[in-house]
Parts: C-alpha cells; sequence; structure tokens
C-alpha cells in the first residue's frame, strides 16, 4: 500500500513521464492489479516509444489477461529494442511465439 501511494504521487507529480508510468505499472502488478497494471504499461509505450521494459511488462500482463494479440505484439517490439536484456529477450520471445500459437488455436475452436 506504501509502494502505490509513494507511485501516485511520483505520477500526479510527472504524469507524463514513460518511467513512472512503467513505475506504477510494476507496483499495481504486484498487488495484483493486473488490468490497472496493463494500463499504467499502455501509458508508458506510449509516453515513451523506446522504454523497452515498458513493453516486455506490456506483453507480459496483457498475456495473463487473455490479449494473446497485444502480448504477442509488445513482446516482439521487446525482442527489436536495443537495451532489451539477453534473458528477458529471450523470454519475450518464447511467450511471444506461445501467445501467437494459443491464439491461432483458439481461432480454429470458433
Amino acid at each position: 500500500e506504501e509502494a502505490r501511494e509513494r507511485v501516485r504521487a511520483l505520477a500526479e507529480r510527472f504524469p507524463t513521464t514513460g518511467s513512472v508510468s512503467l513505475l506504477r505499472g510494476r507496483v499495481l502488478e504486484r498487488s495484483g492489479l493486473t488490468r490497472e497494471a496493463l494500463e499504467a504499461f499502455d501509458a508508458a509505450v506510449r509516453q515513451d516509444p523506446l522504454l523497452s521494459a515498458a513493453y516486455y511488462h506490456l506483453g507480459m500482463a496483457a498475456a495473463r489477461l487473455g490479449d494473446f494479440q497485444r502480448a504477442h505484439d509488445s513482446l516482439a517490439t521487446y525482442t527489436r529494442l536495443p537495451d532489451a536484456t539477453p534473458r528477458e529477450a529471450e523470454r519475450a520471445l518464447r511467450a511471444a511465439k506461445l501467445t501467437a500459437e494459443l491464439s491461432g488455436i483458439l481461432e480454429e475452436e470458433r
């Protein structure tokens, strides 16, 4: 709760700063508020389109919520950004492939 309050205060002071929105999303995600976290990650990528970590967390949050196309797109973008860490880039690539596969399977079932 204290972390959420602190990050809320930061967001009020710096409402258009991508790194603050990313931090807000991380705090919300750890609090179990995945939908709200996804909105914060989405804001972070709009505010700073080169903020690679925001794409990674946006993709993972979207996957948790079942939005597989958004997850795939965000994770694929993450892997193309220059400051993506090798470990997370590998994980993101695997997750992007799996979300695309699962999305295809679910479409076949319709």
